[in-house]
């Protein structure tokens, strides 16, 4: 039976294959770091294009940059495209939800103007690294539940960094869109945000010194077709510092800050920050999905993902 080495971290990808980032370079050329060490996904520009237009716009929560255009955007809270593989979106901590509550949602009723349309368009790149690993999430599962007998381990890659930065994005549409609340009160008006460390990330692609990304895994039965969105909170400084997103059998936290109590929602769950390695394993056969992250080439944390078949 082939399975996932939990002491042996390979690639199947040859110098002269296609990258598997989908660049349409070869590995060689593109992911492909140095002997020994993990490729790695390389994040774009995201600073919007041609001089500086000294403008700031209200309504966009990039305007202390001064490069805004005078035209506004409205957007999905969360990326379109991602929307289009769920069913339903499962949300909390609506402005009119009770303590815990939890409702579904169409993509259409989840917009607001939070970024200006040259903001928007530069940012772009992030939703597909979003949209990139919920697809290598789903089809890890897939795969790994399809069949109850044995094959070769899928592989997948993914960046770590690009995912970390598309949560980012996603927890200031959900706090300047005003989606976010607790207690019957908007985040936007009763809890501070670090936007210094937000406009940072989002300008240069770069991660905040003290930020934080934690996935949990085995979370138990989870209803397929289904996402769940939350602000995470920090109510010792009160302030709006993360988010947390459910899917399928694992959850992501991300923090833009180091809150009082470090994923607090995850603790029980035995996180791993920053991983290297998702190993979903089935019943007969198993896939691996690679998230790259700079500057840890040489170190590996490997998180197992425990399928169960759903009737």
């Amino acid at each position: 039976m082939t399975r996932a080495r939990a002491d042996r971290y390979t690639f199947p990808w040859g110098e002269a294959d296609s990258c598997p980032c989908s660049s349409g370079y070869t590995f060689r050329d593109c992911c492909r770091t140095a002997p020994g060490k993990l490729p790695y996904v390389k994040i774009p520009s995201l600073e919007p294009p041609g001089e500086i237009t000294g403008h700031a716009h209200p309504k966009c929560y990039m305007a202390r940059t001064r490069n805004c255009s005078t035209a506004k955007s409205r957007e999905h809270y969360i990326s379109e495209a991602i929307l289009r593989r769920f069913d339903k979106l499962l949300v909390t901590g609506m402005p009119w939800q009770v303590k815990g509550e939890k409702e579904t949602f169409p993509a259409s009723a989840l917009t607001a103007t939070v970024l200006c349309e040259r903001h928007n368009n530069a940012l772009a790149p992030i939703d597909q690294f979003g949209l990139r690993t919920f697809n290598a999430i789903i089809e890890a599962c897939d795969y790994a539940l399809g069949s109850r007998h044995s094959g070769r381990v899928l592989h997948s890659l993914i960046s770590g960094d690009g995912m970390e930065l598309w949560l980012y994005k996603l927890l200031a549409g959900i706090h300047f869109g005003g989606i976010a609340a607790a207690d019957g009160g908007l985040l936007r008006d009763t809890c501070s945000f670090p936007l210094d460390e937000l406009v940072t990330s989002l300008t240069t692609g770069t991660l905040p010194d003290q930020a934080g990304f934690w996935i949990a895994s085995n979370l138990g039965l989870v209803e397929r077709g289904h996402i769940s969105v939350g602000p995470l909170i920090d109510a010792a400084k009160n302030s709006n510092v993360g988010v947390q997103v459910r899917f399928g059998p694992i959850q992501f936290e991300a923090t833009l800050v180091a809150p009082a109590i470090t994923t607090s929602h995850l603790e029980k769950l035995a996180p791993m920050k920053r991983p290297r390695i998702l190993d979903f394993v089935g019943p007969a056969r198993d896939s691996r999905v690679i998230l790259s992250w700079p500057g840890l080439a040489r170190e590996v944390r490997r998180l197992e993902v425990k399928l169960e078949p759903q009737d």
